[in-house]
Formats: C-alpha cells, structure tokens, sequence
C-alpha cells in the first residue's frame, strides 16, 4: 500500500457490458490477493465475498452502504468488532458523478493533535455500536467497549478505528476529541469519484472513508460497486485461530 493508504486503479480495464460483474470480481480478486487473503462476514452481505452496493429505495436515508440520500458518515468498517478487515476493495461498475467517496489518513488526525490528545485517543474512552448492516441480519444490538481511537503500533505507525455515526465518547473530553476528528475529516477529507472500471483499495486500518449524498433513479441506471474485503496474512491466521479456540 502507499504512503496515503489507498490505490486507486483508473480504468484498469475495460468492462464488457454483458460480463462486466464477472470481470470485476477476477479483477477484485487479484488485487486483494497481494495484499492477504479475501474473507467475508456471515451477516454482511450474507456471507458473500463479493457484494453488489446498489442504492435501495428502502435505505435511502440510512447509514448504510445502499443508503443515498443523506451523506454516508465516516468510518472504519466494523468498528465494533475486533476482526475488521484490513483492506476495503470498491470496485466500480457503474458510477454516478454527484456520488463521492471521501477520504481521510489517520496522520492527518494525528498531526493536528496535541501530545495530552494522543494519549487520550488511546485509551479505551469510546462505546461502539453495532452496524445497521449487520444488526438487519440477526446481529444482536448492543454497544460494545470501550475502545481506543488510537494504537501505535512499532511496524506499521499509527493506526484508528472510528465510526462517527455508532460511536461516542464516555467523558466529555473523549466526545470532544469525536468530534474535533469529524470537524478535521470536512477540512482535510480527499474525494474520489469511481468511474465504471474504476478499483479502490483502501487501507482500512489507517483511513477513515465517506460517501456524499446522491439522488439515484432506482432503475438499471444506478451507481453499481462490488465491494470485497482482504486481511493481511498474519491477521487472517491469527483469526482463524481464535475463531477455532472459540
């Protein structure tokens, strides 16, 4: 991965209208494989590797992946859950240009924190909510933690797990310092907007990302991504494992 945390692949190839799903999930595949292994969530996406993100008339003003109308929050994917993925791969079939991925490196947080912040931000002083994603699908609701913002860790730097919609702070300085990230992701965000044949990997661990709000058709014209996840090897192993002992 680059130093910002993200690929994003132009165009890497031309769709085939009548095959583009297929090929974009070869394509998926490849390029999460260099980075792990490709794992799924049983209540996302019931189970799949590879899931369509479409608007959904129903979810339109949810905090959710088919949500379109109101802006999509930032966040880490599952926050709440101690196996998150390390890798988040969009890859884009259709797009739409009023729908903007955002995008926010965690050194851009750090770096607008004060010594007595960062110390702050890695205690465990924040509750955690189930996403809406997983909790439609059987996931029991409840709040989970607390949990740090923060880690340093001695190889890869520092790293965050934010979610602004499902998380708050359980002083009042913790929910300040939610808040002074959310402030900090408007003024510093980066935006992309996915074109068909697009293909964005992004470091899950380091970045926090968004969406804006968009007005879909709900017809065969609607923004269309595939979405998968990837663990670095060492992390998927490691899960195994606990999953095995568990």
């Amino acid at each position: 991965m680059n130093q910002h945390g993200y690929i994003w692949m132009r165009r890497a190839f031309s769709l085939d209208i009548s095959n583009s799903r297929a090929q974009m999930v070869e394509a998926q595949r490849e390029v999460v494989s260099i980075r792990g292994h490709l794992v799924a969530y049983e209540a996302e996406g019931d189970g799949a590797f590879f899931q369509d993100i479409r608007p959904q008339q129903n979810m339109a003003r949810e905090q959710v992946s088919s949500g379109s109308e109101v802006p999509l929050e930032i966040h880490t994917e599952q926050a709440f859950s101690d196996r998150r993925p390390d890798y988040l791969c969009l890859g884009c079939i259709r797009g739409d240009p009023a729908a903007i991925t955002y995008l926010l490196h965690v050194d851009a947080i750090v770096q607008h924190m004060s010594a007595e912040e960062l110390t702050l931000l890695q205690q465990p002083l924040w509750r955690v909510g189930v996403d809406l994603s997983f909790r439609l699908q059987g996931v029991r609701d409840e709040v989970r933690g607390p949990v740090p913002i923060l880690s340093l860790d001695f190889t890869d730097g520092w790293q965050l797990c934010f979610d602004q919609d499902l998380m708050r702070g359980i002083t009042e300085e913790a929910e300040a310092l939610r808040h002074k990230i959310v402030q900090l992701y408007y003024a510093e965000r980066q935006g992309i907007c996915l074109e068909a044949g697009d293909i964005l990997l992004i470091e899950n661990r380091v970045m926090v990302h968004g969406r804006s709000a968009f007005r879909p058709r709900y017809d065969e014209t609607d923004r269309w991504l595939v979405r998968c996840f990837g663990m670095m090897n060492s992390r998927f192993t490691e899960s195994v494992v606990k999953v095995q002992d568990s």
